[in-house]
């Protein structure tokens, strides 16, 4: 009976989570910061906005550009994240997202105009988010059993929620007291204690070694995701004709979403 059990995988799994994997409260510790960074960088330039403003003597148009852009980025290539962290490991793809966001942080900290700011904030942090975020939550879901992942889990929604609340309150401290660039000067600082595996000790996946299908039907669903919300505001301006509104809803969309459970089958085909 013994051996029958000691040749058990997922006997022997449970004890590798139970024994075998003792810094994995360090792991949870380093995933909710990385959380909690991600979230906070959505909102925490709003209050900064004029003193943004007046430092490169921009508009307005131009700074809403920075703050809306990384909230696109991160949201547009989230399934693409989540995707390749299932082929080619959440570990390493968290490591990537670590070193992106630590590198647009540093790109937009020493910015000295809008277009540096962009790169930095919008394009390359947002795709570093976008990596790191989905990570985590493959990273908590393997190496937390039972109650306990239900604990890292509730830590990691508070952090989330917490970084979301407090951003304006973070941003407006930074800017009156020391300088809006410290708002990407911190994720400089803590944005690289993840990425060494060492540190991060975060447990290695066995990621499975699937075809390029399942990433081509992440980019179809992330396409239709994506510009769902832009052909709707395309459609509803007053000056545009129903036909030419008709076209535009449908013309970003081209992809069909393979038939699966959800009985969503052929859409947006059936519009």
């Amino acid at each position: 009976m013994s051996a029958v059990h000691a040749s058990d995988p997922a006997l022997l799994s449970d004890l590798d989570l139970d024994v075998l994997d003792p810094g994995r409260w360090l792991t949870l510790a380093i995933l909710v910061v990385s959380a909690f960074i991600v979230v906070l960088d959505n909102t925490v330039l709003n209050v900064a906005i004029p003193t943004i403003l007046r430092d490169f003597d921009t508009s307005l148009l131009s700074i809403e550009w920075v703050i809306t852009g990384y909230a696109l980025t991160f949201a547009s290539l989230l399934i693409i994240g989540g995707r390749l962290g299932d082929i080619y490991g959440h570990r390493r793809i968290f490591i990537a997202g670590c070193a992106f966001f630590s590198v647009g942080s540093l790109v937009a900290a020493l910015s000295q105009g809008v277009p540096e700011l962009i790169l930095g904030e919008a394009v390359i942090e947002g795709i570093g988010a976008s990596l790191m975020l989905p990570a985590t939550i493959a990273i908590l879901s393997s190496t937390f059993r039972g109650r306990e992942r239900a604990t890292a889990f509730a830590a990691w929604g508070a952090a989330a929620g917490v970084g979301s609340a407090i951003g304006p309150t973070v941003g407006g401290l930074l800017t009156t007291h020391a300088s809006w660039r410290w708002a990407f000067g911190i994720n400089v600082i803590v944005a690289p204690v993840g990425a060494p595996p060492e540190v991060a000790g975060v447990r290695r996946t066995n990621a499975p070694k699937t075809g390029r299908s399942t990433l081509e039907s992440a980019w179809k669903c992330n396409r239709a995701v994506t510009w769902s919300p832009v052909a709707n505001c395309r459609a509803s301006s007053p000056s545009r004709p129903k036909s030419s509104i008709r076209s535009t809803m449908i013309s970003p969309l081209p992809c069909r979403v393979p038939p699966d459970a959800t009985g969503l089958a052929r859409w947006p085909a059936s519009m």
